[in-house]
């Protein structure tokens, strides 16, 4: 599943601009009522609310730069320690590992390697290694069974790790859904932010097809 746009919503719209552009120095653009940021074939886009809406996303990022994405995104910024000044995750399960940072509206944002990816890289790693979105998180108030049943009757998507009830995720390497039950999970690894039911539309790839997508804080449909 490969996502080709996301947008999200923040009343912290000029922050947002200066962070992407000055602090991370990706391809940037703005309007009015809209910031517009190219990682990789991914659009993110992030539209002016009023609402203080906050969100978890993850860029994915060639499986042999950890260390140097780590190194580079710490030299413009702070990384969200995990525990003993120690900033890299590991998740065993899902061969992979990450570290986070909060972007210029407060949302926790993460670079993410997949060693079952190989996708390697021989080049110096700056902010045009960013290969994608990778992920989006997607917090309801009650079960995630009723959003990964829609995931995989609409797009064919299936779940590729955790559960129906919790935390369950929908997709494959190249993009996931966070399914994420916020009754019973209620703050963002390894953080304290509150995973809230946040509106947001999707433009998604797969199996060839393209798929729009929107979710209002409680239900997930296709655009038309």
């Amino acid at each position: 599943m490969e996502i080709l746009s996301l947008s999200l919503y923040t009343h912290n719209l000029e922050n947002q601009y200066q962070f992407f552009l000055h602090t991370l120095g990706l391809p940037t653009s703005k309007t009015a009522d809209s910031v517009s940021i190219k990682i990789g074939y991914t659009e993110l886009i992030f539209k002016e609310s009023e609402q203080p809406y906050k969100y978890h996303y993850c860029f994915l990022i060639p499986s042999n730069t950890l260390i140097a994405a780590k190194d580079w995104f710490a030299e413009r910024l702070d990384l969200v320690a995990i525990e003993d000044d120690r900033y890299i995750a590991k998740f065993q399960s899902w061969n992979a590992e990450s570290f986070y940072f909060w972007d210029g509206a407060g949302n926790l944002a993460e670079c993410i390697v997949r060693h079952d990816l190989a996708n390697f890289s021989n080049q110096q790693f700056d902010e045009g290694s960013l290969l994608n979105v990778n992920e989006i998180g997607l917090c309801v108030a009650d079960e995630v069974a009723s959003l990964a049943e829609f995931l995989s009757q609409q797009v064919g998507t299936s779940l590729y790790r955790g559960d129906l009830e919790r935390f369950g995720v929908h997709g494959d390497e190249h993009g996931l859904f966070l399914l994420i039950n916020n009754q019973l999970k209620s703050s963002w690894y390894p953080t304290s932010l509150v995973t809230q039911s946040s509106p947001f539309e999707i433009t998604i790839k797969h199996l060839g097809i393209t798929h729009s997508l929107a979710f209002d804080g409680k239900q997930l449909f296709v655009v038309e």
